[in-house]
Order: structure tokens, then sequence, then C-alpha cells
């Protein structure tokens, strides 16, 4: 008899069964439940509580996998040479590159281990649905020809010598009806998605066999207004009921619907969403609002997932949960690390069921790094990335000089010759220490691939004292991370174990032994367990098997992601795949029938919990990209009228957030810096910090960051020769701390060889430079001479340079050139004309501009004046300073008065100064590629004078150089940048005087983190991981000082 046990979502399917399942081990049936991987754990749970006395002898809980082992194990075919994933994914890499040749599509893929993986997938997935290489070839498309290619390759050099996990569920297939185990046995089908024809045959043949099989189906009434929403569930109903009728077996429907039922939620309002979600038409829900539903809008992912660590531990501390009642499920893998971060910050314990890849793994990641720099003759970033992982035998330190080594002196590898040539003994002895292995490693990668697999393997073994001194280390401070780095280095040795096993004579070439081992290790997966049974279960929808939930939180609730868009489950595209179904091939997959089931999924999930739901969602990914919410989201609000979105970040009451010493220290500092920005917090966030700084020793509100110095050694450090620049003031100006660190601790910054983007101003200031004193007032040149001038220019400037060329200098040496070109066009035009013409800089700007402070000596502003022109009109001496600008600036008053932007009014004094002419102007010239070159900045409001700038301007209203234009009547436009001498000087008196106030406050010896709240600098500050402050309108210091 076959049991066809079907109802809704919480209907008490699972519960019949176990039932069943414990009625007939009573009566002495052997009994046998079939579940998931991810839930036998589970289900062994529930029967242990079902039956303490009598356990389970001689029955059990098995997934089809372990089924198949136990039925191979009894009938013969386990000793069979078997084919881990991993060593497929190798052998379908080998079998790439065998066949490189052949291919019409797949040839750029040769390399790609995780193709290698892809395709082994799609390999599987014809096996199980019985598609072979002959229906493929008949398909007239040459990636189908490509994979049929493969497939017969894999059956013909693989499978003759070895078995994989399609060839052993096959095997069980044919031997299940000579299982002595299943014979006149009880087997129980519980939550599987029975979609792949060899799936189908195995439970065919298990109704042949076994007495009794019960199938639970997730399964609504066809008069259900959501019925569609079960649409795959009912096809895999109609073809287990075929398969029974096919085994002579008699059909036993046992519905579960109306009085049938035992619904396990209690709340009104989860019953009302698991019958309404998805029906159409849909009833709102008219009843009390019980706080079962609850949504939360965040801003980014870490603050989703604090918001969701703390409403667990709200849960266990005032509404009496355990943390086994609750389950996470994420819709957004990319929270786990973050909730991983969370709950450890806020003592939570949990498991994250998932499989993780061993290639993240330190042993891994040296083992692949040492490889591969043997591969490449020893590139520099290999050698750097082998250092890295901790496990070579070098120090920081050594690792450290080894990286500043080789970057300043540009050596792109690491060469015996390199070593020899270096004159430092200790440096020698460094260079040819970590030169020595890798170089023997790459001599002895040579002949087949079991040669190869040997000499790594001997290389490796090299390094295991260091590799055990790291695990036992490990098992200290982490034994679930040293765990699964023993996982991990078992894992790599084993794939070197199969590679000599399986590829012995294979001929290959070190780098595509590399690729091979790549692949292997990029297949191979870490199971973990529990690591109590009392911990929150994390998990994805796909793999979470989670059956009756207290709780239930969903995370990562952003469109596309619940329910998830359905993506490609295969190399072949939708529209292959949808020809081969019109051929019969059917694979199951089509793009219809993923949304369905995507929608299924939801649907199960939120009928999980019986108490509580929460979900939320970010606003913004993790590039702050803004995202939208997911249209369950819209839905929910739908369908619960007084449900409201509340946000995930509050401060209300700090007592929320108290959860850990750890977690609230982290809101203390959080709500300061939200203070800080204007926004409302409770004064008991106060009192929090107050706690943390007392009794965790913050004698400060910023421990790590310096706010004063002593004037004594600020004068030493910011003025040993009494000057200074203007740039630098700029920078005190944007934020005292900022420029504490440039100036002050002056970290130097390891810069790599060529031309680096922030290098593209200084270049095309230099050829600015060079082209005025080259053509010494000549400015006739035609158009094409003029951009032929500036490519000269430009390439003496990088043949000029000593440093090792980068690998991008031919394209920047490019963009420079056209970026000069329209530059010297620009400069040209300013000064065919002109009365101004540029006179010698480094001349008369020496001394720069005096400043005299109150109670000091008086203190030098240096810098480097870009252009200065001079002109005489009437006899009276002028003159003209100009700035030039490769990045976004203009020219902003406002700027001046804050002193972020001294340079222009400063040099345009120093000039003053120094010529004894009259202030004309001061602009700013942008030179950048595909900028407006007109100048921006302040002329002296005079007619002759602006006439001698650009004599266009006697013809014509509007000026094509300057920021000028004319009314009608011949004034100046509001919109022109002129103004009268005593504005001017205006002007020069306030950055005298502004740059006078920063010098002394930096003699001072202040140096707070205050950044300059429109300038913002804190965006591109190389130094916030020292300073970890933002900016904000009040000062921090307040809030320490509000009321409990």
């Amino acid at each position: 008899m076959v049991h066809m046990i079907a109802g809704r979502a919480g209907s008490g399917k699972s519960r019949r069964m176990y039932e069943m399942a414990e009625a007939a081990m009573e009566a002495g049936k052997r009994v046998y439940l079939i579940v998931p991987d991810q839930a036998t754990f589970q289900t062994e749970w529930e029967m242990a509580k079902r039956r303490p006395q009598g356990g389970m002898a001689g029955s059990g809980v098995l997934s089809f996998s372990r089924l198949c082992d136990r039925v191979l194990q009894e009938t013969g075919g386990a000793a069979r040479p078997y084919l881990s994933e991993r060593g497929a994914v190798m052998a379908v890499s080998m079998l790439l590159l065998r066949h490189r040749e052949e291919f019409a599509t797949f040839g750029g893929y040769v390399n790609s281990p995780s193709f290698a993986a892809l395709l082994y997938q799609q390999l599987c997935e014809l096996r199980r649905f019985s598609i072979g290489p002959e229906e493929l070839r008949e398909m007239d498309s040459p990636r189908v020809r490509d994979v049929a290619l493969m497939l017969e390759a894999y059956q013909k050099d693989i499978l003759s010598r070895y078995t994989d996990v399609v060839g052993r569920m096959e095997m069980m297939v044919g031997r299940i009806p000579e299982a002595p185990m299943l014979r006149g046995s009880h087997v129980f089908i519980d939550g599987f998605e029975m979609v792949t024809d060899q799936l189908l045959r195995a439970v065919g043949a298990i109704m042949g066999t076994a007495e009794e099989v019960a199938v639970t189906f997730r399964l609504g009434q066809e008069n259900d207004r959501d019925f569609p929403i079960f649409e795959t569930e009912l096809s895999h109903y109609k073809r287990i009921e075929k398969l029974a009728l096919s085994a002579g077996k008699r059909l036993h429907p046992v519905p579960l619907y109306g009085k049938e039922a035992a619904f396990r939620q209690r709340s009104p309002m989860l019953r009302h969403l698991e019958a309404e979600l998805f029906s159409l038409p849909y009833n709102v829900y008219r009843g009390p609002y019980d706080g079962s539903v609850l949504i939360r809008e965040a801003a980014h992912g870490r603050e989703e997932a604090a918001a969701a660590a703390r409403y667990i531990a709200y849960l266990v501390r005032e509404e009496g949960l355990r943390y086994r009642d609750i389950f996470v499920q994420l819709c957004d893998p990319g929270l786990s690390g973050l909730l991983r971060e969370e709950f450890e910050a806020h003592g939570i314990p949990c498991f994250l069921d998932e499989k993780r890849p061993v290639m993240l793994k330190t042993v891994c990641r040296f083992g692949l790094a040492l490889l591969k720099c043997a591969v490449s003759g020893m590139a520099r970033d290999d050698v750097l990335a082998l250092l890295k992982t901790g496990l070579f035998p070098v120090s920081e330190e050594e690792a450290a000089f080894v990286q500043n080594y080789m970057v300043e002196r540009g050596l792109r590898y690491l060469s015996a010759r390199a070593a020899a040539q270096e004159e430092d003994p200790g440096a020698r002895r460094l260079l040819e220490r970590v030169h020595r292995p890798l170089s023997r490693l790459r001599a002895e990668l040579r002949g087949n691939a079991a040669a190869m697999a040997r000499a790594f393997y001997a290389a490796m073994a090299e390094y295991e004292e260091g590799i055990a001194a790291f695990l036992g280390g490990l098992v200290t401070e982490d034994p679930e991370a040293a765990d699964e780095e023993k996982l991990a280095y078992e894992a790599l040795m084993g794939i070197l174990t199969q590679m000599d096993a399986m590829m012995g004579e294979a001929l290959l070439t070190p780098g595509e032994f590399y690729q091979t081992v790549r692949a292997g290790l990029l297949a191979e997966e870490i199971a973990v367990l529990p690591p109590t049974a009392d911990c929150v279960s994390v998990g994805d929808m796909d793999r979470s098997r989670a059956a009756l939930v207290e709780c239930l939180l969903v995370l990562g609730a952003n469109d596309g992601c619940l329910p998830r868009t359905p993506r490609p489950s295969s190399i072949l595209p939708q529209r292959e795949v949808e020809r081969m179904e019109a051929a019969g091939l059917w694979l199951g997959n089509d793009a219809q029938l993923r949304m369905a089931e995507e929608e299924w999924t939801v649907y199960g999930a939120f009928s999980k919990p019986k108490g509580r739901l929460y979900l939320s969602y970010s606003a913004l990914d993790g590039r702050g990209t803004p995202r939208g919410r997911s249209p369950v989201v819209s839905d929910l609000l739908r369908l619960f009228p007084e449900l409201r979105v509340y946000p995930a970040q509050g401060y209300g009451n700090a007592r929320g957030y108290a959860v850990t010493a750890q977690s609230g220290a982290a809101a203390a500092r959080t709500a300061a810096g939200a203070y800080g920005r204007g926004e409302a917090v409770d004064g008991s966030f106060g009192a929090l910090y107050r706690v943390c700084r007392d009794r965790m020793g913050w004698e400060e509100p910023d421990l790590h960051r310096l706010d004063h110095l002593d004037e004594g050694l600020a004068e030493e450090l910011f003025l040993p020769k009494g000057a200074v620049s203007a740039t630098r003031m700029e920078r005190y100006a944007r934020c005292p701390f900022s420029h504490f660190v440039e100036s002050g601790l002056r970290p130097q910054e390891i810069r790599e060889p060529g031309v680096a983007p922030r290098d593209r101003g200084d270049i095309l200031h230099e050829a600015l430079e060079k082209v005025v004193a080259l053509r010494k007032g000549d400015w006739t040149l035609g158009r094409e001479e003029i951009q032929k001038l500036a490519l000269e220019v430009v390439e003496k400037i990088f043949a000029q340079r000593k440093a090792a060329p980068g690998p991008r200098d031919g394209y920047q040496k490019k963009a420079l050139g056209e970026a000069a070109q329209e530059a010297f066009l620009a400069l040209f035009a300013q000064l065919r004309d002109s009365g101004f013409q540029p006179v010698g800089v480094e001349d008369f700007f020496r001394e720069g501009a005096l400043i005299q402070l109150p109670g000091r000596r008086p203190v030098r502003v240096m810098g480097k004046i870009d252009r200065v022109d001079l002109a005489t009109v009437h006899g009276r001496r002028y003159v003209r300073v100009v700035d030039y600008k490769s990045g976004k600036a203009s020219y902003d008053l406002e700027a001046i008065r804050e002193g972020t932007d001294l340079q222009l009014p400063i040099y345009a004094a120093a000039a003053q100064e120094a010529t004894g002419a009259q202030v004309a102007g001061m602009f700013l010239m942008p030179v950048g590629r595909g900028d407006k070159h007109r100048l921006d900045g302040v002329a002296l409001g005079e007619d002759d004078v602006v006439n001698a700038m650009d004599p266009a301007l006697m013809t014509q209203n509007k000026s094509e150089i300057l920021p000028i234009q004319r009314n009608r009547d011949g004034s100046f436009s509001k919109r022109s940048g002129v103004g009268s001498q005593e504005s001017l000087e205006e002007i020069l008196n306030l950055a005298r005087t502004r740059t006078g106030e920063l010098v002394e406050a930096m003699l001072e010896g202040d140096c707070q983190a205050r950044p300059n709240r429109r300038a913002n600098p804190c965006r591109f500050c190389a130094y916030g991981g020292i300073c970890r402050r933002r900016g904000g309108e009040r000062e921090e210091g307040r809030f320490y000082e509000t009321d409990d």
C-alpha cells in the first residue's frame, strides 16, 4: 500500500507520518524514514523523543545518499572505486584541456575551474534524467554538441574505471529489489522534491520492494484561491501516483484538510497569512493585531544583522524562549558573515546550516599560493599572497620587507639574480630563503600528473611543522575553526592522492596542473554540525528544512531575494533548454517551473512559525547602492492594514542593546556618533557609555585618537624652518587630525612603479610649465602644431622618469597626451593675443607670503604658483595668478573664509609682494581631459584690464576665456567674476587673516578630529581607520553628559 499524505503547510503531515512510523515499529516492522540530508538530525531527534525507551533498533532515518550506501553494502558494488565530487571536477577539468581543439564554444573556458565545476553539475543533471550524448547530438546547437562531446568523454574515460554520485545512485536503483533491508519494510518519504527521472525510478523501486510506503506532499486543494503555487507539487503527486499503480500497489489518500488538519500556528495573524499570502483574490485581516508579525527596515546589512541579534536576545531574556525555538532564514547569503559576528557579540550560540568552501581556509590558500608561485615563476603578487598566509616560515616584519623591496624596485618577479645582487647580507639571506624552495618546486613540476602531484605533496610536507603549530594554536582560540582547517588540509592532500591514482599518466603543463588542483578545491565543501542542542539555527531557504519553530526570522527580504529571482541552473541558455524540452528531453528546470518553486518555497517558509514571524530588509547594499524591498513585504502590508515598518536602528532605550559587554560598548559608540550627527538619542545611551567608559577603561571619549600636542612639539613638527605651505594649511582647515597624521606622523606610502592615477595632475602641471618656458612668449602655432607639441612634451616627461614602467603606462600616456593637447590649446588661446604674459615663477616666489602672528615671529607661507602673468596697462603694472587644477574645483569665496581653499589668494598676495604690481585677477584653470578650460575666479573690474586679458571683449559681450560677460550697455553682468580693487584686497586680507588663525591653532597643538562639514574630507581620507570619526553638527563630548 502507498499512503499519499497531502495537506497545506503546517497541517500536520510530518506528525501523521511520525505516528504511522511509530505504530509500525510497535507492530515489529522495520521502518525507514527518508528525508533530505540536512533534515536527518532533526528527524532522528523527533523520533527519539517519541520513543525514549524503544529507540529505532532495526529501523532508521536515512537520506537517499545514506540509503544508497546501505543498499550497495548489502548487495555489492560498494567496493568499486568511487570518485568524489572534487575528483570528478578534476577529471572534467582534465577532459576540457584534452579536447580543447574540438570545442565549438567551450574553448575559452578550458582553464576555468569554476566552469569545470558547473559543467560537471550539468553532466550529472543530464544523466539523472537519462539523457545521453546520442540524443544531444540530434540538437542543432554548437553548445549542446560541446556538452555531448564532454558527456561521451566522461562516460568513456572516467566512468569506465570509476563511479560517482550519480553512478552509485543508478546502481542503487537496479539493486533495491535485492536489498534485504527493504523487503517487508515500511518506508516513509518526507519533504523531498522528486524532480529527476533517476529519483522517481528509485521511489518506484522502493514501492516494488517495501511492504508499505508513505509519501508526504505540501499540497492545497484545487478550489483554494492560492492553488497555482502548488502546481509543481501536484505534478509530483501525479507522478508518484502513477508509479504506485505501475508497481501494483493500492493507493491510500490521506488528506489533511479542514477538521483533519492540525495547524500549528497559534496566532490568528499567522493563520491568516498562511491562507491568504498568495491567494487571489485575497481577504484583508480584520482581527486584532497581536504583534506576531514584525517588519523592520535597516540602512545596511550590518544594521540588519545587529537588529536581528537584539530581537533574539529580547525573546530569550524577556519572553522565555530557548535558542533552539528560533530559526533564521537568510534570503541574502551575504548576511551570513555579518550575522555570525553580531551573534558572537551578543553571546548568542548559533549553527549556520551551510557547507563552507575549503578554498577560503588558510591551509588551502597557502597550498594554492605555494603552487601558483612555482607555476608563475615567483610573480610578485603570488609571492606576497604566499607570505601573507602566515604559514610560510618568515615573520610579519620579514614579509613586509619583501613586499617593500619588490614594490620599491619595481620587481615583477623574485629571481635568483635579484637576491644575489642585494648588498645587505641580511636582506640577501632573506630573499634567498624565500626564493630557494619556490625555485626547487618549480624545477620539480615536470612530467605527468602523478609526478607533479608527488612533487607538490613533498613540497607541502616541508611545511608540516608550521601547519601543525598553526592548527595547534587555533585549537585553543577557536576549536571549530581548527576542525575546519584540518578537514581542508585533508581535502587538499586527498586531491593529490586522487590525481596520482586517476590521472597518473596524463601529461599536463604546470599551469594545467594548478588549474586542476584549484578545480578540485573549488568543488570541495565542509559540512558542519551544530555546536550544541540549544542554539539558533541559521540557513537559506533552499537547504533549510526547519519544522516546528516558535519564531522565524527572515533576513534579507529585498527585491530579487524574496522570492529569489530564478537564475540559470545550467550552462545551457534557456532557449536551448526550451528546444530540448520541445524535442522530448525534459530537464525539469524551465523558468516558469523555477518561479513557481520559489513561490512555493516562500509559502512553506512563512508557514513554519507557531508564534512569531520577523522580517527585515536593507535599504542599501554593501556598495551603498539603493535596494528595493521584497514584494512580499508589500503583500504583508496589504493583508494587515495595521502592520507598520519600523526602523531597525533606534535610540529610544539602551536596554535592548546592552546584551553583553561587547554589544553594549558597540551600541554606546554608535549612539555617540548618531548624537554627533544630530539624531535623537535617549539619555540612557549616555548612561550606558559612562558605564562602559568607567568599567572598561575608556579614559577618554576616543582613547585611540590624539587631540592635542604641546606647543613646543607642534612647532618642531609643523614649523621647523619658520615656513609652512598653503596646501598644508588647507589640509589643516579641512581636518586638524588628518593634518597631524600627514605632516606630523608622516606615514610613508608604498608607491607602485609607473604612473599612478593621482600622478596625472603632476604630469599635466609639469607639461604646462615646460611649454611656458619653451615658447618664451611665442604663441603663434597652429592647432596641429600645438597638439604635436603636447604629445612631444608628455613623451619627454615619461622618458625622464627613472622608475620601472607600470603595466598601464601605455594607456596612461595616451590619455595624458590627449588631456595635454586640450590644455595646450586652451593655454595658447589665453595667451596668443593677451596683454598678460607669463614670467618666471621660481625667481620671485622663493620667499613666499609673509604672515605676522600676534606674539610670535612672522611665518612664511610657501607654495608653488603654476603661472604668474604680468601686463602693463597705461603705464601701470598688473599681475594675474593662474592655478592649474586637474580635478573638480571651482572658485569659492566661502571656502576661502573657512580656510579650505587658500592657495589662490595667498599666491596672489605673494605675487603682489614680489612684483609690486596691482592684482588684476586670480583664476583656476581646469586641465583635465574633457574639461571646459575657461578660467574660473575673479578679475579686477576695470575695462582696460579686462580687455588686456581678452581683447575679444572689445568686440563681443561674452568671453570664451574668462568668467566675464557684458550687458548690452557695456557694464558687467551679475554672473561675471569681477570685483573692485578694494574687494580684491579684502579677499587677500581675508586669506592672510584666516591663514594666520590656522597657523596659530596649529602651533598651539590643536589636532582634533574635527572635519570641516562643508568640505566633507572624510569621503576620501586615507586615515579613517585611525580616526574612526564622522563629522557632525554637534560635538560628541556633549553626549556623555546626557541624563540617565
